[in-house]
């Protein structure tokens, strides 16, 4: 519509049933208002979000008020969510759906007056087809922003984290409607593209060093002028420091942020940079030998400060850990970890250890956490019933606030059973029960163990715990918390023990290894997979047949079916083998069987982390004939030819996957560096070039590498 001339709010509504119109019927599509909305470089989410917790409706942003007629306040949903009434500003959903609703809204008179008004009508009309981001995991208004407690929004270069009280989420798309929320608007647009600089940050990095930085934060922490206004800064100062390689110096801004203001944010932030594939400190371009070794040393000694708690101190535990672990320091990475687990705590109640084998034909009760309805926990509901097992859902409707509160309510669950039953507490959105479930509790007896957890493939998240692990033969080695199996009295115990955890809201599944690691003689893993199976990282075809039984080939029956990890992966395996378990429970036909492969490419993954080059580089060329542009496995395909020193063939993906995205970051700095390998100077400075414009705050190494290359240019040259 740019030029076009405005005639009212049905000027919009055609214009947007004019793009959408011309759209696949299936397509997702996303709209949003044009002068007050940011989007996050995370916005790409956006699809999977959808597809998993939204599949089928129209889902509007939410806002604090019922706005513009209060009136139609006592017609919303009775929600304990502070984002339960519908803002028109951005919506998302399949083409039809959206393209039907806005023929009938241009047909309403109150669109004349006031859009949000007539799709708010149109909501209420249509409540089985649109819905409400209440919890704002894509959509966060900013108007009244200020009277939600503990708000606030920080742009950390990734994406947008979001505050509210404990509660942190990373919204996809942010609405300055209303007054006050455009000028929060302007203030976080500010600290993205640092424009509109009359209002100068007290955080200018080019007037203010970064020691005197740090030191300022500490005179406010302890002047206590620290205010909540004050998080986004300091979350931009440590992560600056960070993409600086300056880990030491962030994590004192963060540290004596935490110590100030109490934010479970600061406390994630901080346990981020040495967690999961893609944190600063393993990624970062810094080359100096000295600043990791010497990093374990300095987070030792931040970790013994007394003012920021507990949790400050056992997150620094794990991060020395995991620092002694890049560094291929194994035995160090080990011991790091065993003086956690030597510290873990164990003065809970010890009763029911008795119980074990008081009851032979004790009752078996099936649990998992859903707070939402959603297809996937229909899956299993529906996939257990067919067995006659109930799954009893807890916390529908409840705000989910992260992982400790799934284990607090676990272990509600389990202490109202009696101790010599079963619970069997599964996932709720990425679990199927076959027919394995009918022998499960006959299995279960039959083995030694009193609690039994499903196992999986990799040690998860921390990959220097691995070698703490009972030495095994068996493919599913390490623990994974989708499934747990045993007597409630055990399992009570248990869960009383984790609650305990002081890093317990950061994984859930860290704590349950802890746990395990800690009673091995008590605590066992379905090491072959003869009960529980998990999909991420395996290779194996998986085959459904009438019951609906599952099986890997060459293997017997299973229980439970669990799709860890997400997107291409384990989830992607899950969600293929769902569609063929439906398939199967409608034929007629008593021998039926399906098999399903693994996706091409997370077996690549698999391929190429097992160093077999050859098998990655063909699963990763499988999965492009589907996904002709996908970025990842043209830039892996690259990878693991310069891997195999077939450098022409490197060069030809590498630049394959800047066709596509020609903005990745690793892409053009490992072409750059292959280029300058070879002798071809020009082109992987070039290359070198790009990365330093798209990312300006990469050390100064890359820099100084860069100008290195242009004195060999001009040698070249003469």
């Amino acid at each position: 519509g740019l030029g076009m001339e405005w005639e009212g709010n049905p000027t919009k509504v055609k214009m947007y049933r004019a793009y959408v119109e011309k759209l696949d019927p299936d397509q997702i599509v996303l709209l949003a208002d044009a002068y007050d909305v940011l989007l996050s470089p995370e916005i790409g989410k956006v699809v999977d979000i959808y597809k998993e917790k939204f599949e089928g409706k129209i889902v509007f942003g939410g806002e604090l008020r019922c706005w513009p007629d209060a009136s139609f306040e006592p017609l919303y949903k009775a929600s304990t969510s502070r984002f339960r009434f519908l803002n028109s500003g951005s919506y998302v959903g399949r083409a039809k759906d959206i393209l039907q609703m806005l023929n009938d809204v241009l047909g309403y008179a109150s669109l004349l007056i006031s859009d949000q008004r007539a799709f708010t009508r149109y909501m209420h009309l249509h409540p089985d087809l649109v819905t409400i981001d209440e919890d704002a995991e894509i959509f966060r208004s900013l108007h009244l922003h200020a009277e939600v407690p503990g708000a606030d929004i920080i742009f950390n270069f990734d994406g947008f984290l979001a505050t509210a009280g404990e509660i942190v989420n990373r919204p996809l798309l942010l609405h300055g409607n209303g007054n006050d929320g455009n000028i929060y608007y302007k203030q976080v647009a500010s600290n993205m593209f640092g424009a509109d600089q009359e209002e100068s940050s007290k955080y200018d990095f080019s007037k203010l060093s970064l020691e005197k930085i740090r030191d300022n934060v500490r005179q406010w922490a302890e002047a206590g002028k620290v205010q909540t206004s004050d998080l986004n800064g300091i979350v931009l100062i440590a992560d600056e420091m960070a993409k600086r390689g300056r880990f030491d110096e962030g994590a004192k801004v963060l540290y004596w942020g935490y110590v100030a203001l109490r934010n479970p944010l600061l406390l994630v932030e901080y346990a981020r940079w040495f967690a999961g594939e893609a944190c600063p400190f393993c990624t970062t371009s810094v080359k100096d030998k000295a600043l990791p070794k010497n990093l374990h040393v300095f987070l030792d000694k931040v970790g013994r400060y007394s003012k920021a708690g507990p949790e400050w101190r056992e997150i620094t535990q794990f991060n020395i850990a995991a620092v002694y672990h890049w560094l291929g320091e194994v035995e160090e990475s080990e011991e790091a970890y065993r003086s956690i687990l030597s510290n873990t705590p164990t003065d809970v109640e010890e009763g029911g250890r008795e119980l074990k084998g008081i009851a032979s034909d004790p009752t078996l009760h099936v649990a998992a956490v859903a707070t939402q309805d959603r297809p996937e926990l229909a899956n299993l509901v529906n996939s257990a019933a067919v067995h006659n097992v109930n799954v009893d859902v807890l916390g529908m409707g409840d705000k989910y606030l992260g992982n400790s509160q799934k284990v607090h309510y676990f272990l509600e669950y389990a202490s109202k059973k009696d101790g010599g039953d079963l619970v069997l507490f599964l996932d709720a959105y990425d679990v199927l029960a076959f027919k394995g479930m009918e022998g499960l509790v006959e299995k279960f007896l039959a083995q030694e163990k009193r609690i039994l957890f499903c196992g999986e493939t990799s040690s998860y998240p921390d990959l220097g715990m691995a070698g703490l692990y009972p030495a095994s033969q068996g493919k599913y080695k390490f623990l994974n918390s989708g499934v747990i199996l045993g007597r409630a009295g055990d399992v009570r115990i248990m869960l009383q023990e984790i609650s305990s955890y002081n890093s317990l809201y950061l994984s859930d599944q860290r704590s349950f290894v802890r746990y395990f690691l800690t009673h091995q003689d008590s605590v066992g893993i379905d090491l072959e997979g003869e009960l529980f199976v998990t999909l991420h990282g395996i290779m194996d075809t998986s085959i459904i047949t009438k019951g609906p039984s599952y099986r890997l080939e060459g293997r017997g029956d299973v229980a439970i079916v669990h799709g860890n990890a997400g997107g291409m992966g384990g989830k992607k395996y899950y969600e293929e083998i769902a569609d063929a378990m439906k398939a199967v429970g409608k034929s007629q036909n008593a021998d039926v069987e399906v098999k399903v492969d693994p996706p091409y490419y997370s077996s690549a993954l698999t391929s190429y982390q097992n160093g077999d080059l050859r098998a990655a580089i063909h699963l990763f060329k499988l999965h492009l004939i589907d996904d002709p542009k996908h970025a990842e496995s043209l830039y892996n395909i690259g990878v693991a030819y310069v891997d195999l020193e077939e450098y022409p063939n490197a060069i030809e993906y590498y630049e394959k996957c800047l066709k596509v995205d020609e903005e990745n970051l690793n892409c053009n700095l490992n072409l750059g560096v292959l280029l300058v390998q070879l002798g071809r100077v020009r082109e992987g400075k070039r290359k070198l070039q790009r990365v330093a414009e798209l990312d300006p705050l990469r050390p100064g190494n890359l820099k100084e590498y860069i100008n290195s290359l242009s004195l060999q240019v001009e040698y070249d040259v003469q």
